[in-house]
Protein backbone atom coordinates (compact mmCIF):
# COMPACT_ATOMS: atom_id res chain seq x y z
CA UNK A 1 0.00 0.00 0.00
CA UNK A 2 1.37 3.40 -0.86
CA UNK A 3 0.30 6.94 -0.03
CA UNK A 4 0.29 9.40 -2.84
CA UNK A 5 0.62 13.18 -2.70
CA UNK A 6 -3.06 14.09 -2.30
CA UNK A 7 -3.85 11.59 0.38
CA UNK A 8 -4.86 8.91 -2.07
CA UNK A 9 -4.15 5.32 -1.30
CA UNK A 10 -3.26 2.70 -3.83
CA UNK A 11 -2.47 -0.96 -3.51
CA UNK A 12 0.41 -2.68 -5.25
CA UNK A 13 4.06 -3.45 -5.02
CA UNK A 14 6.28 -0.90 -3.39
CA UNK A 15 10.02 -0.58 -4.00
CA UNK A 16 12.33 1.26 -1.66
CA UNK A 17 15.80 2.41 -2.53
CA UNK A 18 18.30 3.31 0.18
CA UNK A 19 20.85 5.91 -0.82
CA UNK A 20 23.94 6.05 1.31
CA UNK A 21 23.99 9.81 1.66
CA UNK A 22 25.02 9.90 5.31
CA UNK A 23 26.73 6.51 5.63
CA UNK A 24 29.51 6.01 3.14
CA UNK A 25 31.37 3.12 4.75
CA UNK A 26 33.21 5.18 7.36
CA UNK A 27 33.34 2.19 9.72
CA UNK A 28 35.11 -0.05 7.25
CA UNK A 29 37.46 2.76 6.24
CA UNK A 30 38.30 3.51 9.89
CA UNK A 31 38.91 -0.19 10.57
CA UNK A 32 41.22 -0.47 7.56
CA UNK A 33 43.11 2.67 8.59
CA UNK A 34 43.48 1.37 12.14
CA UNK A 35 44.80 -1.95 10.82
CA UNK A 36 47.27 -0.07 8.62
CA UNK A 37 48.49 2.00 11.59
CA UNK A 38 48.83 -1.19 13.64
CA UNK A 39 50.93 -2.86 10.94
CA UNK A 40 53.14 0.24 10.64
CA UNK A 41 53.71 0.21 14.41
CA UNK A 42 54.55 -3.51 14.31
CA UNK A 43 57.04 -2.85 11.52
CA UNK A 44 58.64 -0.03 13.50
CA UNK A 45 58.83 -2.22 16.62
CA UNK A 46 60.45 -5.01 14.62
CA UNK A 47 63.02 -2.55 13.32
CA UNK A 48 63.81 -1.42 16.87
CA UNK A 49 64.24 -5.02 18.03
CA UNK A 50 66.51 -5.86 15.09
CA UNK A 51 68.69 -2.80 15.66
CA UNK A 52 68.96 -3.61 19.39
CA UNK A 53 69.98 -7.19 18.61
CA UNK A 54 72.62 -5.98 16.13
CA UNK A 55 74.01 -3.55 18.72
CA UNK A 56 74.19 -6.34 21.31
CA UNK A 57 76.00 -8.68 18.92
CA UNK A 58 78.38 -5.88 17.92
CA UNK A 59 79.13 -5.14 21.60
CA UNK A 60 79.84 -8.83 22.33
CA UNK A 61 82.09 -9.11 19.28
CA UNK A 62 83.94 -5.92 20.20
CA UNK A 63 84.46 -7.11 23.78
CA UNK A 64 85.71 -10.52 22.63
CA UNK A 65 88.14 -8.87 20.19
CA UNK A 66 89.46 -6.53 22.88
CA UNK A 67 89.96 -9.44 25.29
CA UNK A 68 91.81 -11.44 22.63
CA UNK A 69 94.07 -8.50 21.81
CA UNK A 70 94.79 -7.93 25.51
CA UNK A 71 95.68 -11.60 25.90
CA UNK A 72 97.96 -11.46 22.85
CA UNK A 73 99.67 -8.14 23.67
CA UNK A 74 99.92 -8.24 27.47
CA UNK A 75 99.28 -11.57 29.13
CA UNK A 76 101.08 -13.97 26.80
CA UNK A 77 104.35 -11.99 26.69
CA UNK A 78 104.24 -11.61 30.46
CA UNK A 79 103.73 -15.36 30.97
CA UNK A 80 106.57 -16.13 28.58
CA UNK A 81 108.87 -13.76 30.48
CA UNK A 82 107.87 -15.32 33.83
CA UNK A 83 108.53 -18.80 32.45
CA UNK A 84 111.93 -17.77 31.06
CA UNK A 85 112.94 -16.16 34.36
CA UNK A 86 111.76 -19.19 36.33
CA UNK A 87 113.76 -21.45 34.02
CA UNK A 88 116.84 -19.28 34.56
CA UNK A 89 116.34 -19.53 38.31
CA UNK A 90 115.97 -23.31 37.99
CA UNK A 91 119.15 -23.54 35.93
CA UNK A 92 120.92 -21.60 38.66
CA UNK A 93 119.42 -24.06 41.19
CA UNK A 94 117.59 -21.26 42.99
CA UNK A 95 114.13 -22.82 42.47
CA UNK A 96 112.78 -26.34 42.60
CA UNK A 97 111.36 -28.48 39.85
CA UNK A 98 107.88 -27.96 41.31
CA UNK A 99 108.16 -24.17 41.04
CA UNK A 100 109.22 -24.56 37.42
CA UNK A 101 106.23 -26.81 36.74
CA UNK A 102 103.84 -24.36 38.42
CA UNK A 103 105.22 -21.36 36.52
CA UNK A 104 102.64 -19.92 34.06
CA UNK A 105 102.78 -21.62 30.70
Amino acid sequence: MAILARGEWRYGPVAELELPIFYQGQGEVARAEAEMRREKELLAATGVRVRAAVRAVWARENTARERALHLKRVLLPMRERILQQTQLQFNATNTSVFQLLVAPT
